[in-house]
């Protein structure tokens, strides 16, 4: 438990999706219906605070945030959050500053009834489609290295990986090494964390 404390690491990879082009069409394995939220009080058929806490999705809601849900026989059964200035990266305690022409999608969870079923993608796509509808250029979205089925996801979803960060902490220093970006992406701005 003390080892714990005194050591974390993390390796991140980083992806984007450039919205010039075409969609991938993903199909989910469930009828499902998306919803898009702008606050708490717009869940049409379902409670949303059964999935998050009240108090988090006010705050990110007071920043502009929005959530995309995909409900299936008013269960919701996945659901990812989208920033457009400012999201705390936790994974390698940094916040990302989103570019003007950007939004960073995060704390995306498939329930464990709906997994296998495409809805990952799908709502990833889901978003993207929004994004290039209102002039969005680009999206990003983070994984953990450990987490493959995620990754598997969001690359059926079209993004690309760019570049992978790992972050450790020893005795409360924290210590970064970033790949190279590849080829033909842009890097992000991260700042300290607040």
């Amino acid at each position: 438990m003390k080892l714990k404390r005194l050591f974390s690491a993390n390796c991140l990879y980083l992806y984007a999706f450039p919205l010039s082009g075409d969609m991938p069409l993903i199909k989910p394995k469930l009828d499902v219906q998306v919803y898009q939220l702008r606050n708490i009080s717009e869940s049409p058929c379902f409670n949303l605070l059964e999935i998050a806490d009240e108090l988090i999705c006010q705050s990110r809601f007071g920043r502009g945030e929005m959530i995309w849900i995909a409900v299936h026989q008013s269960h919701i059964a996945a659901y990812c959050w989208v920033a457009f200035s400012e999201a705390e990266v936790g994974e390698i305690d940094k916040v990302i500053k989103v570019k003007h022409e950007e939004f960073y999608l995060y704390d995306a969870f498939t329930l464990p009834d709906y997994r296998g079923k495409n809805l990952y993608p799908y709502i990833l796509t889901y978003v993207c489609q929004y994004g290039k509808e209102k002039g969005y250029t680009r999206a990003l979205i983070f994984v953990l290295r450990e987490n493959i089925p995620s990754q598997c996801g969001i690359e059926k979803a079209g993004f690309k990986r760019f570049q992978v960060i790992k972050y450790s902490r020893i005795c409360g220093i924290p210590f970064y090494r970033q790949s190279p970006i590849e080829e033909g992406h842009e890097g992000v701005i991260f700042l300290p964390r607040r």
